[in-house]
């Protein structure tokens, strides 16, 4: 079946009701005729290999037909099959740019058509897709009549980009690696990597195997670059600060070994900025001995401090958490942005391969990050990219884990089994094994459980066996503790009076309006959802002008995804008059960025309400963890019926 007979089926699908001729028509800019001619095939593919009918019904108009396991059986199918062509769109898009960034020439439209196996409209579509990305590292399209297309910008951006690509690429599918072999040979590789293991035992500090991999394209790609007549051009002064570094003549013989081995001449600017590479790479994964931490802050530079001091006092604002108090925490971060500023500097930016996992586990964290930034961006005028603020995450959340591991409270336990000395003695074993935030009071009988409990005052009691008790928390477990009871257990001792949310006090229903509610049953795009809320929030008085462009750019620094099928597009809280949650769910999941996203909760925050956002994320973030409910908001029949369900 073609792409328009596949859209057909989605619409039915999505549709509780029948749909008329006219209907489909209409949604797919198509002829009625069209549309019966295509549910003449649809109904002869689906009789060979589904048990769902096409039906056509007087008064009803067109529907499938079949029970309600195999509907959405198919419906699921449906997305993943979405979900598989869209990575197949995305893996080409990077493969054509790589390709038109290594070319020093012209392609033609038809050219790069033939080569990827579609049309030309596909690659201008292609193009228009990437072309915000390219322009982040100042390279543009230039579309030359009767000539072809061609990508416009310095060698710096060119190598950048490429080098980025690469990564992306990897990201995106396993089979990357035999398109690098196919640019890059498997010797070349080796080459380079058993280089960098040598000049690493004549520098101070080390590499990790991410920065390992990270300069092994960089290097390739230059050599590359050079091999085709590209230049690269060094400022004077950045060319003398880095031929004073102590480890330059290392990296020097180490680029002299690589001419040698792989017949290539390096010119002079050339080794300078692969220098500036390596001791980029370098200076970040040389980790600081803490006696010498002192000596870094008064070394590390006014800018790096103050920064960190502000960023640390933002967070420590927004969390309600001292973290201005943890030493450790600031001495940590000012040498992280000590290099993070130098990287930025010199235009080398460095790939988190954790961001994806840190930005999932840590998601409010990372969010805060991304709302208080803004500022201390523009004072220092840098930009920090979404793998550096993964970073930042990373030391704010050891700090937080270091803060919540003093501050915690052991919770004191009492264990009642009936089965003998032999039998307590074990499950007290299992629980200060697999527990050790708990104090274990002793054992008791049955018998002796109510006098114990007075005398101990435990927090909690773990029985084999069931009894009343008014005054304290009752856990029965079997004698051999099987894991949902350990995960009982577990919940109780992370239970925070203080952070759970009494009925009625729900940040997402104080935040929510009924005039922010949507439903999606049509196809759409996340900039499509985002225009449509941050436009009512604006007509409504909630926003100002320059609210949505925030946004927009905001979600194409990185997605806003936060996982189970939610996303939380969000502005700069400078446009925001009253703090509003606008809620929008797809009857069917929609692509946002890589993942499937069937809920957009947009938050406006103005900045009076910071101290409320960590607790909001958790509370959406929660909602990440429960697929079911997602499913009942996308069945509700109107918006009315929506909103009830979130109040």
């Amino acid at each position: 079946m073609n792409k328009r007979q596949q859209a057909i089926i989605t619409l039915l699908l999505e549709r509780k009701r029948g749909a008329s001729v006219h209907d489909l028509a209409e949604a797919l800019s198509c002829s009625e005729k069209t549309i019966r001619n295509d549910c003449k095939v649809i109904d002869q593919e689906l009789r060979k290999t589904e048990k769902i009918r096409l039906v056509r019904k007087r008064g009803v108009g067109l529907y499938l037909e079949g029970s309600e396991q195999e509907l959405r059986h198919m419906k699921e199918k449906r997305v993943a099959t979405t979900l598989h062509t869209n990575k197949d769109d995305e893996v080409r898009r990077y493969q054509l740019i790589r390709q038109l960034l290594l070319k020093n020439k012209e392609m033609t439209l038809q050219a790069l058509a033939d080569q990827y196996y579609v049309n030309k409209g596909m690659i201008r579509h292609d193009l228009e897709e990437m072309e915000a990305w390219l322009q982040t590292f100042g390279i543009t399209i230039v579309v030359k009549q009767k000539v072809g297309i061609a990508l416009k910008g310095n060698e710096q951006a060119r190598r950048e980009a490429l080098s980025r690509l690469t990564g992306m690429l990897i990201l995106a599918t396993e089979e990357e690696q035999q398109y690098i072999h196919s640019i890059f040979a498997a010797h070349e590789i080796q080459l380079v990597k058993a280089g960098l293991q040598q000049l690493q035992q004549k520098m101070t500090g080390s590499f990790t195997d991410e920065a390992v991999n990270q300069l092994v394209t960089h290097i390739l790609v230059a050599i590359a670059r050079v091999k085709v007549g590209s230049r690269i051009s060094i400022a004077p002064e950045e060319a003398w600060k880095v031929a004073e570094s102590p480890e330059y003549e290392a990296i020097l013989h180490f680029l002299h070994q690589l001419e040698r081995q792989l017949v290539v001449k390096l010119p002079p600017e050339e080794q300078q900025y692969l220098a500036i590479r390596v001791l980029g790479a370098k200076v970040y994964y040389d980790f600081i001995d803490q006696t010498q931490n002192q000596k870094l802050l008064q070394e590390a530079g006014t800018d790096v401090v103050e920064f960190t001091k502000r960023l640390v006092k933002a967070i420590s604002e927004v969390t309600d958490t001292p973290f201005t108090q943890d030493a450790l925490l600031i001495e940590g971060l000012v040498a992280h942005v000590k290099t993070t500023f130098y990287r930025i500097k010199h235009g080398l930016p460095l790939a988190n391969p954790m961001m994806k996992e840190i930005k999932k586990r840590y998601f409010s964290m990372f969010e805060l990050i991304y709302y208080v930034i803004p500022p201390l961006e523009h004072m220092m005028a840098v930009a920090f990219p979404p793998d550096e603020i993964a970073y930042l995450t990373l030391h704010f959340q050891a700090a937080n884990e270091r803060l919540e591991k003093k501050n915690a409270k052991h919770r004191k336990v009492l264990v009642v089994c009936t089965m003998g000395i032999g039998m307590s003695q074990l499950i007290v074993t299992k629980l200060q094994r697999k527990f050790h935030s708990l104090e274990i009071l002793g054992t008791a009988s049955l018998h002796d459980a109510p006098s114990e409990i007075q005398k101990k005052h435990p927090d909690l009691v773990i029985s084999t066996v069931a009894f009343e008790y008014s005054d304290v928390p009752i856990l029965v477990i079997s004698p051999l503790m099987t894991e949902e009871e350990e995960l009982k257990i577990e919940q109780f001792i992370e239970q925070n009076e203080e952070e759970r949310f009494a009925p009625g006090e729900s940040l997402i229903q104080q935040f929510m309006t009924p005039t922010l509610v949507f439903i999606e049953s049509k196809p759409c795009t996340r900039e499509s959802i985002i225009k449509e809320q941050a436009t009512a929030m604006q007509q409504q008085g909630y926003v100002m002008e320059g609210y949505l462009e925030s946004v927009l750019q905001r979600e194409q620094q990185s997605s806003t995804a936060a996982g189970g099928e939610i996303a939380i597009p969000h502005g700069n809280p400078s446009f925001v008059f009253r703090t509003v949650l606008a809620i929008t769910v797809m009857r069917t999941p929609m692509q946002w960025g890589t993942t499937s996203v069937s809920l957009v909760m947009q938050l406006a925050a103005r900045k009076e309400d910071h101290h409320q956002l960590q607790a909001l994320f958790k509370e959406i973030f929660q909602l990440t963890e429960n697929l079911q409910w997602i499913r009942t908001l996308q069945q509700a029949e109107d918006t009315k019926a929506l909103y009830a369900l979130f109040c």
